[in-house]
């Protein structure tokens, strides 16, 4: 056992990603030959505040490409490493000393504490590893699906994650969760002291608000507010993406701006937001509508380049859904491709079935009601649910109390308003677990911002007074978001790093064709050759590496 600090190594693996992410950009720079302005902005915060989250894009499409002809095992030392060094060539200043210090110290550490509670999700045993290490070991197999379905999935985060395996422990896997968090929390921090964004610095408060309401109501609290997920959960990661791409696109549409480098950027934001979860398709149309309002703009352009690398990026993204599940959007049966010889009919419907019924989605022929009152069974729709609604009327009624709502851009939010109701309906037809919908609920939340962008604290009230009263409201929201035990784990454990190590599983021959079964249950947890039940599938080496399910063998 080595005795070192979990939160230390937190906050180097942080400020690593930083550098990393900073260098990637020098870099960049240098080989278009154009100027690096680290000075830059966007949704308020200097640029180099997202590096971490650019690391983690940079390092997810480099191991998506790599995959295509060999595993990642590794390779991210030295593309990391080289990108780095390019850090000497462009001094760092930051401004706000005070802000980067609480960004780089104050909130990694506190957020590493949760680290001390952390555990492994249901389904790491399941397929999340697997599909982790089958990345880090091969190139991509045609039909991988068919070993095991959950394969059809496999996350943008996996591709991640697949980088961060050191020996036999696996808390980085939970690290790289960290590092979207310590993002929105600077986010929501700068944002409460930086007013020259009334829209933005608005919808942050109402954030803090639900954050800390989040923790009171029906079964002790829970109202779709982002929480400390286990091992290999992407659900906040991704809702922090589409809550950070949605409220950039509202603030530029209601104060009519358009800015070239902010744009693009949120181009990236979107992209990797649909590469994390399909809900994530939500956001295109809404851009799109976002690049017509802004055609008229004198700022107008769109990157030509960003165009050809987003395009790029989705390409590979698309294929490599197509070569493991037969599917471009897997499992949606509409994008499969029946006449590939790897592609197991049906499979991709009887997933979305499955899925449906344990979800308990909304089909277009029920009645409402009927649905609703099947779907609140399930204690955590049902708590949730209950909690999120007290929430927003508390909300609303606080943001009436202390701004009131204006009526300008009236065209502009009933549009931002019917987007947030078609996402929240698409929700609940498609997966509606409120894991699955907290980017739409925090969106939600923000837009109540919107509604009294334009005003300021009413005159009765007292600005100072109610100002320190936000920053204390912040900090009681972000302490609250880590788990009671995990503070507690913490310090009866603090002088040691963290182990969270896989289950070690017993394994038995598949009696019908390729590979092994667990012994005992479903999850394979660590082992290729692992699939989760016997069943007849059969490997084709070739030019390219396929699986087969025997019976669908074409």
């Amino acid at each position: 056992m080595i005795f070192i600090v979990s939160i230390v190594v937190f906050i180097f693996f942080h400020l690593f990603l930083f550098f990393v992410g900073r260098g990637f950009l020098i870099f960049f720079h240098k080989i278009l030959k154009k100027e690096f302005n680290e000075d830059a902005t966007f949704l308020n915060l200097q640029i180099y505040y997202f590096y971490p989250l650019i690391s983690l894009f940079v390092i997810g499409n480099f191991s998506l490409t790599i995959n295509f002809f060999t595993g990642v095992s590794n390779l991210f030392v030295y593309y990391a490493l080289f990108f780095v060094a390019f850090n000497i060539f462009k001094k760092f200043t930051f401004h706000k000393k005070y802000l980067f210090y609480i960004y780089s110290l104050i909130i990694p550490f506190i957020l590493a504490s949760s680290t001390y509670g952390i555990n492994f999700a249901q389904d790491a045993g399941h397929y999340h590893l697997n599909t982790q290490n089958w990345i880090r070991s091969d190139q991509i197999h045609a039909g991988l699906s068919n070993l095991n379905i959950r394969y059809g999935y496999s996350s943008f985060f996996d591709y991640i994650s697949s980088n961060f395996w050191f020996d036999n422990n696996f808390t980085f896997l939970h690290f790289t969760n960290l590092i979207f968090l310590v993002l929105f929390f600077i986010f929501l921090f700068n944002n409460l002291i930086n007013h020259k964004n009334s829209l933005i610095g608005k919808a942050s408060l109402f954030i803090v608000i639900f954050g800390v309401l989040d923790n009171f109501g029906v079964g002790g609290g829970r109202n779709g507010y982002i929480d400390i997920e286990a091992v290999t959960k992407s659900d906040t990661p991704f809702a922090i993406l589409f809550f950070l791409t949605f409220i950039f696109i509202a603030d530029q549409l209601v104060n009519k701006k358009y800015n070239l480098f902010e744009s693009t950027f949120a181009f990236y934001l979107l992209i990797f937001a649909v590469q994390m979860r399909i809900l994530g398709f939500l956001l295109i149309p809404l851009y799109i509508y976002f690049l017509y309002v802004s055609r008229k703009s004198k700022d107008f352009k769109i990157s030509k380049l960003s165009l050809l690398i987003n395009s790029i990026i989705f390409s590979l993204w698309t294929l490599k859904n197509i070569i493991i599940s037969g599917c471009l959007i897997f499992p949606v049966e509409q994008t499969c491709f029946s006449r590939l010889s790897w592609y197991s009919e049906d499979s991709a419907k009887l997933e979305n079935l499955d899925l449906s019924r344990f979800h308990i989605s909304y089909s277009l022929d029920q009645n409402i009601i009927v649905w609703f009152q099947e779907w609140i069974t399930k204690p955590i729709n049902y708590s949730a649910s209950i909690n999120f609604i007290f929430s927003l009327l508390v909300i609303l009624f606080i943001s009436f109390l202390i701004y009131g709502f204006d009526n300008q851009n009236l065209q502009i939010k009933l549009m931002l308003f019917v987007f947030l109701m078609l996402s929240l309906f698409l929700w609940i037809i498609s997966l509606p677990a409120i894991r699955f919908g907290t980017g739409i609920f925090l969106s939600i939340v923000s837009y109540i911002g919107v509604l009294s962008h334009d005003l300021k604290i009413r005159n009765l009230l007292n600005k100072k007074i109610f100002s320190s009263f936000f920053i204390f409201l912040f900090f009681i929201s972000f302490a609250l978001t880590i788990r009671i035990d995990s503070y507690s784990n913490f310090l009866n454990n603090f002088g040691q790093i963290y182990n969270l190590e896989p289950t070690e599983v017993s394994y038995i021959d598949n009696r019908f064709g390729w590979g092994v079964v667990p012994e005992l249950n479903s999850s394979c947890w660590i082992n290729i050759e692992c699939i989760p039940e016997e069943k007849s599938v059969s490997f084709s080496e070739n030019i390219i590496n396929i699986f087969y399910l025997l019976d669908q063998k074409k």
